[in-house]
């Protein structure tokens, strides 16, 4: 049978099995939805791998599998923005954001409906909710993006989320592109006396999509992309940067970073 398992930093694991015990042998893409209503003893704030298998020790051939996420499932989300048509916050904490110079396109990825589409001008304001700040503690962002965006220095960077920015010695938290390297993602945590910056080793400026995520955990700076670790850095010590947040952009009085591609 096919089956999903869920296991988080502290050894505990969850395991679901496919109702059907002749999934893996279907022909055709099918949806397998899982209500993730009880997750013990998984501790989804520590949860650190998700597992696609087929059991048996004599099974051989391949299974594809695409597209893997969770939707409103578990506590913790603050905000959630899915762009079909809009950038309402749909977790239900109200955290709604005003699209400016931007539209919505087909995401072209099976199931996931539309995308924002800016081009270098654009960006979804977020205001400067105190709940966006998210200071010491621990905290999770994550994003579907394409970009082809080429070039170096600040005229060529671009923000996929960003609160603060890098003006006036730098206050701020982002996921950015081309921050240091061309076509590299970035977790930039910068509370004025110290920068961390958390690199990727994946290319992704490629025109094809790709997920981020940016973690912060115990002062651990940690970024995956398509579902690898790239790498971690330590000592993070953010403060408050109490300026706006925006999708699609970095901006900090006279300092902006557009993006330039699809978010989702």
């Amino acid at each position: 049978p096919m089956y999903l398992r869920l296991a988080d930093a502290d050894g505990n694991e969850k395991t679901f099995d496919h109702p059907n015990p002749e999934a893996s042998l279907m022909t055709d893409w099918d949806a397998w939805e899982i209500p993730l209503t009880d997750l013990s003893p998984v501790d989804p704030a520590k949860l650190n791998s998700i597992t696609v298998g087929v059991g048996g020790s004599d099974v051989s051939g391949k299974v594809y599998v695409d597209y893997i996420h969770t939707k409103n499932v578990i506590e913790g989300i603050l905000a959630l923005y899915e762009f079909e048509g809009d950038a309402q916050d749909t977790s239900g904490n109200g955290l709604h954001g005003r699209v400016t110079d931007g539209g919505y396109v087909s995401s072209g990825m099976s199931g996931k409906g539309m995308a924002l589409q800016l081009n270098g001008a654009g960006n979804v304001d977020l205001g400067n909710p105190p709940s966006l700040d998210f200071a010491t503690g621990d905290w999770t962002v994550a994003a579907w993006f394409n970009t082809g965006m080429t070039g170096t220095g600040d005229d060529f960077k671009g923000a996929i989320v960003a609160k603060g920015g890098d003006s006036g010695g730098g206050h701020r938290y982002a996921l950015i592109m081309s921050e240091s390297t061309e076509g590299v993602v970035s977790l930039i945590c910068d509370d004025d006396a110290s920068k961390i910056q958390t690199h990727s080793i994946s290319v992704t400026n490629d025109n094809e999509w790709h997920h981020v995520v940016g973690v912060i955990d115990n002062g651990t700076s940690m970024l995956y992309v398509d579902g690898v670790k790239q790498i971690e850095e330590g000592d993070v010590d953010m403060t408050d940067s109490g300026e706006f947040a925006h999708i699609g952009r970095q901006y900090s009085s006279s300092d902006d970073r557009y993006w330039t591609g699809a978010i989702d």
